[in-house]
């Protein structure tokens, strides 16, 4: 831990007000999420400690250490509870109402956990085919799909209700939540797929550290080649889909035109890898975290660093 007067001399270096200081993890920042509302903002760390920031006071607090390390987090709509699922395949809840961890719960055997529909219940299981678990009524749903190959990677899009499987023959299968297959892409290229825009218009599929690729899922022709060499952050679309955000190894964050794949604004802020990104539900503001251990904030219409009380308003 940095101690207090050390780390208010590193904000100061880096043109930081005591306001924005107080939104500093525990250790690297590996995971960010805001609320449904906008009112509060998850992170995880390589700590293995969840830390809720309340936006309007300041005030945090702290859900864990865990035994071992968490693989996939969500906050359910709308009551902000959280959901973590660690390394073994148990799955936490952390009731924001009362302020209390449940017991863990183990997956069925033979599933492996993927990600988090935006509801309270459901998660996505994956296997040789692809499945629907509840975990509050420990069943699955009635949703059974045959992909071309394993899944190795899932995306939900939560305004269009579809999901995306990135399956291990270079393949991006697009289907609802009945496990009716709308759409195969080929996408050419071994990768994986990283998010799907709420509309559902458009898919990224990353190819490892050697740039990303977006696709038109209803005119495949569409595809878009960004070659920049990226950080461990995955790219991610803005809520209304116009706009998709990298990491670059150049510690820059960039934005670029989903529609036409041109470069709209660069923002330049922490000198440490960024390991995640996270965009506000109205989407005017962008967080990212990573080695540093801070939650930088961004307005990106007006393109420049803020603070939490200016994000509040």
């Amino acid at each position: 831990m940095i101690p207090t007067f050390a780390f208010l001399i590193f904000t100061l270096f880096l043109g930081l007000d005591a306001d924005s200081a107080a939104m500093q993890h525990t250790s690297s920042v590996g995971f960010l999420q805001f609320s449904h509302d906008g009112r509060s903002i998850m992170a995880y760390g390589t700590g293995r400690v969840i830390r809720i920031w309340d936006l309007k006071s300041g005030n945090f607090v702290d859900v864990g250490p865990f035994d071992r390390a968490i693989t996939s987090l969500g906050i359910c709509r709308p009551t902000g509870d959280v959901y973590a699922v660690d390394y073994d395949g148990y799955i936490f809840f952390y009731s924001v109402k009362e302020k209390q961890l449940s017991e863990p719960r183990r997956l069925p055997v033979g599933h492996r956990f993927q990600t988090f529909l935006e509801t309270p219940t459901p998660v996505i299981m994956k296997e040789s085919s692809a499945r629907l678990f509840d975990f509050v009524e420990a069943k699955d749903f009635a949703f059974d799909i045959r992909l071309s190959h394993h899944a190795r990677s899932v995306a939900y899009s939560r305004e269009s209700r579809l999901i995306a499987f990135g399956v291990w023959d270079w393949k991006v299968t697009v289907a609802d939540l009945k496990g009716n297959i709308k759409t195969e892409i080929d996408m050419q290229h071994r990768g994986t797929l990283t998010s799907f825009s709420n509309d559902g218009k458009y898919v990224c599929y990353r190819k490892g550290k050697n740039g990303f690729i977006v696709v038109n899922v209803n005119s495949v022709a569409q595809r878009h080649s960004i070659p920049r060499y990226l950080e461990a952050a995955d790219p991610i679309f803005s809520p209304d889909g116009k706009i998709i955000v990298a990491a670059c190894a150049t510690r820059e964050i960039i934005a670029y035109s989903t529609k036409t794949g041109e470069e709209i604004f660069v923002l330049n802020g922490s000198k440490e890898p960024c390991f995640c990104m996270a965009f506000s539900p109205c989407g005017r503001y962008l967080i990212h975290g990573g080695v540093d251990r801070l939650i930088w904030i961004w307005d990106i219409k007006e393109t420049r660093y803020i603070s939490r009380s200016e994000v509040r308003k």
